[in-house]
C-alpha cells in the first residue's frame, strides 16, 4: 500500500501451500476492500479468490471444484465482485472454455456460467466500463474473440454474447 509518500508492507495473502502461485490479479471494491485472485499450479491449475479488509485476508475460495481455473481475472463493479477464468480440461459436468462467477452486494456467490464453451478458448482478459458493461476477450486458435455482458443486480447475463473475430 502506498500512502502517497512511501510503500507500506501489508499482511501477505493466505498460503495455499503449493509453492506454485502465479498470475495474481487485484481489484478494489467501494469501501477499499481488496479482492485477489491467483492461480496455483501444484497438482493442477486451480484458481483461488480471497479478500482483504481490516488487516485480515479471508480463507481462500477455490474457483471451481470440477475443472481447472487458469489465468483468473477479477473486476469490482459497484458492490459486485466478478471473476473470469479459462478451463482447458474436459469434464462431463462442466466442459471447457471461458467461465465467470460473481458475488453480489449481499455476499452471495453465483455458480460459474460459461461465456463460451469453445474447445480452443484460452487466456481471458476482462474490464468493466461506465455504461454497466463487462468486456471480455480471449484467444481462440489464432483469433481473438470478444464479447460484452450486461452487469445487473442478478450478476451477468451470459446470453448477451456478441462475439467478434479478429485475426491477431
Amino acid at each position: 500500500m502506498n500512502d502517497g509518500v512511501t510503500w507500506q508492507r501489508m499482511p501477505n495473502p493466505p498460503d495455499t501451500s503449493t509453492g506454485y502461485s502465479c498470475y495474481p490479479r487485484i481489484a478494489i471494491e467501494r469501501g477499499d476492500t481488496l479482492h485477489l485472485v491467483w492461480e496455483e499450479r501444484g497438482g493442477g491449475y486451480n484458481g483461488f479468490y480471497s479478500y482483504h479488509v481490516d488487516d485480515y485476508w479471508s480463507q481462500p475460495r477455490r474457483l471451481m471444484d470440477t475443472c481447472d481455473a487458469r489465468n483468473p481475472q477479477i473486476l469490482c463493479a459497484g458492490d459486485n465482485v466478478i471473476l473470469f477464468w479459462w478451463s482447458a480440461i474436459r469434464n462431463p459436468n462442466v466442459g471447457i472454455g471461458v467461465y465467470g462467477s460473481w458475488r453480489d452486494s449481499c455476499g452471495i456467490w453465483y455458480p460459474p456460467a460459461p461465456a463460451t464453451t469453445n474447445s480452443r478458448a484460452g487466456m481471458v482478459t476482462a474490464t468493466y466500463d461506465l455504461s454497466n458493461k463487462i468486456h471480455l476477450a480471449w484467444g481462440n486458435a489464432g483469433f481473438i474473440e470478444y464479447c460484452w455482458e450486461m452487469a445487473g443486480s442478478n450478476g451477468i447475463s451470459m446470453e448477451q454474447n456478441t462475439p467478434l473475430k479478429k485475426k491477431h
